[in-house]
Formats: structure tokens, sequence, C-alpha cells
């Protein structure tokens, strides 16, 4: 069967791209919940709550490499539209030049703010901090991630890892892309598509290279609990599902049966962390190498592809029918205008959260009031100084708008 030519592939998926804003948006509730966790962060409310460890330990699975297919999916349109050379120099405007000023600009201030919480004493001016701040080290093989900090630095990219992630895995993966996109890889890709049609339980199958990847490799906690090279193969799936509409069809069919899925690999890895954990306090089960750890892994990677096969799978569902051109008027413009907005305040949005996070945090763990008061408050500041920084003083200038991978304003 010959491969699905491209004009019958529909345009930019405009339900992944609120999906990507919407989990974008839920990084704010996802961070603020690290302020309460057992894990190490720039401000800690005390005690820790195991309640929001079990929380963490559900959404990980599958938030960031939802993120990552939703991006990979994306890079296919981009391609379509741009052409190699101009999505490279694209890709480099919109990512390089804002994780450039995140570094510089953002990435220091949770940095000194955390010397200042845990130690009370420390008293180095912020211009100090920031000068020793860029003492760093090169580590070609660990690519991407080649910056670390030099012996006695603070320096870090904190969630600036995605924007790195995703930059060198776009320039990593474009010959793969472009063949893809030749004749050789359109007619891979619709055999591909052809066979999931007839069964469409094979959309599912990404799901065995990942685990088995995770299970072989330890998880990098700094980068959410994933091995870097997961994160390159779910957006190398993300870039194949926008290939061929068949695979999302087939997604959508098989949408309840990886959700239980998902589900019940979610139970399981909380079950086998549980068991680990009472057989010693010791285990690590994201870095171990023992059987116990590496099933564990395996189980948590099943329960991200079938978490994020799902989710795909019900966004798409009905697509092209009245669901998604419903409305008249006012109504149909305004919810235009939305997507629009969101659509570009997205990585801006994600550049700026977690500095205002962990400054906002920084303050209100100090008045001394209940944990559940303290998140909410939290997460509502955060969300609207964030707001209202991105939309103040990133959106309405052409220089921050190029600061921060925004394309030009259109007249």
């Amino acid at each position: 069967m010959t491969a699905t030519p491209e004009a019958a592939v529909p345009e930019r998926r405009s339900e992944l791209d609120l999906m990507r804003a919407a989990v974008v948006v839920g990084l704010v509730f996802f961070h603020t919940l690290r302020v309460f966790d057992s894990g190490e962060y720039y401000v800690k409310h005390t005690p820790a709550s195991s309640v929001v460890d079990l929380v963490i330990g559900l959404l990980v699975p599958w938030a960031m490499p939802l993120l990552f297919v939703i991006s990979g999916i994306g890079t296919w349109y981009s391609l379509r539209s741009l052409g190699a050379g101009r999505f490279v120099v694209e890709r480099l405007r919109r990512l390089l030049v804002p994780l450039v000023v995140g570094v510089v600009v953002l990435c220091p201030i949770p940095a000194w703010l955390q010397m200042r919480w845990e130690d009370p004493g420390y008293h180095q001016s912020y211009w100090a901090f920031w000068r020793s701040f860029f003492r760093v080290s090169y580590y070609p093989e660990e690519f991407p991630l080649v910056v670390r900090p030099a012996e006695g630095s603070q320096f870090e990219t904190g969630h600036l890892w995605y924007v790195i992630l995703l930059l060198g895995f776009t320039l990593l993966l474009l010959p793969l892309f472009l063949w893809l996109r030749g004749d050789a890889g359109r007619r891979a890709t619709g055999r591909l598509g052809a066979w999931c049609e007839r069964r469409p339980w094979g959309a599912l199958l990404p799901a065995l290279p990942i685990a088995v990847l995770a299970a072989a490799v330890d998880a990098e906690v700094n980068i959410a609990a994933w091995n870097r090279w997961g994160y390159a193969l779910f957006f190398l799936f993300g870039y194949l599902l926008a290939c061929d509409p068949r695979f999302t069809l087939a997604l959508q069919r098989v949408r309840r049966t990886a959700l239980i899925g998902a589900a019940a690999s979610l139970a399981v890895m909380a079950a086998v962390y549980g068991m680990l954990g009472s057989a010693s306090e010791d285990a690590d089960p994201l870095q171990d190498m023992d059987p116990g750890a590496r099933g564990f892994r395996f189980v948590f990677a099943v329960a991200g592809w079938l978490a994020v096969a799902s989710l795909i799978g019900y966004l798409s569902r009905g697509r092209g029918g009245a669901a998604e051109g419903g409305g008249v008027g006012a109504r149909r413009e305004w919810r235009a205008r939305a997507q629009r907005y969101a659509n570009e305040a997205v990585l801006p949005f994600y550049v700026l959260h977690q500095p205002v996070i962990v400054v906002i945090g920084y303050f209100v763990l100090g008045w001394g009031l209940p944990a559940a008061v303290e998140y909410l408050l939290i997460c509502v500041m955060a969300l609207a100084a964030t707001l209202l920084l991105y939309d103040l003083l990133v959106r309405r200038t052409p220089a921050t708008r190029l600061l921060f991978g925004m394309k030009a304003r259109r007249r």
C-alpha cells in the first residue's frame, strides 16, 4: 500500500496545542508540589508530605513525556512548512535564544534563594553570587547536557533542561526526520500506518523500546526521573505519529485499553516501589541496577507511554467534526483568539514559571500558614505573576518577543 499523501494530512493539531498549554500551566501546580515533597528543591516546607510524594509519583511517568510527544508532532508540521534550512534557523532562534536568556537572567535567582533558605547566615549579595554562578565545566560526552558546574559553583540550568534536550534532540534527529519526509520514508510510514489500521494495538508497541531502555539505564532525577534518551524516544514517536493520520486513528480505537493499562501499570509501579522501600531504606529504584529496580523502571516506562497514548487518543477523538468547528460569530472568534494567545505564551510561560514559584514560595513559607493554604497561595500567586510578566513585559515589544523565542507580531 502506498503512503498517505501529505495533502491528506490535516492542518496543525489544535487539540494538542491546547494540551501542551495545559501541561505547561500544570507545571506551576507540579513544581509547587515540589516545595512540599521529600525530595530536594530550592525552598522546602517541613515536614514533607508522603501524600505529595505519591501524587508526584503518579504524575512524573507521563507529564514531561507528553510534552516531548507533542513537541515531536509540532516538529513535523514546522518542517513541512519551513524546509530544512529555515527550520534549523527557526529552532535556534526560538529555543537557543530564550535558553541563553533564561540561564543568564532567571536561573541564578532560585539558586541564590536556595543558599539563603538553607543557611540563614548566608549574606552574599545577589550581584556577587551572579558573577560566580557561571563558573562551569564542559562534558561533550554528556550530550546534550554538556555544561556542568565547576567545583564550588552553584551553576545550573534548572527547569530549562527541557529546552536543552528539545534543541539537542531536534538537531540530532533532523537527518532521520528529513529521511522520513522523503519518498522512502513516506513509503515506510505508509506501510506502518496501514498495519496499524488493521491492528490498532500496534500503536501501543512503542512502550516496549521505551521500557527496555528505562530498565537498562538509570534515571536522571534532575530531569523529572527519566533518562534523557527515553525523552528522545518520546520525541521521535511524536514525530512519527504526525507522519500518517492512521497512527492517531489507531490511538483513538485503543484509548480505553491504553487508559486501563496505564492505571494498572501505575498501581503495579506503586506496589513495587513500596516493596523495594520495605526491603531496604537505601533502595533507589530509579538508579539501582538490581532486578527489582530494573523491573520498577520497566513498568514506570510502560505506564508513561500508555498514559500518553490514551490522552492523545481521547484528545483527537472527533477531529474535524462539529465538536471542533462548533460555535459561531463572537464565540468562535474569542476561542480562536484564546488559542492563539495560549500557543504564543507556552515557551515564555515555561521559561518564567519556576523562578516565580521559588520567589513567591520563599516569602509565603515564612508566614506560618497551614501547608494546604501555603500551596494554594503559591499556585494562585505564581500563576498570576507569571501571566502578568509574560503579558506586560514579554509579548508587547519586538525585542522581548525575540529574547523569549516568540515570532514577530503580525500586523
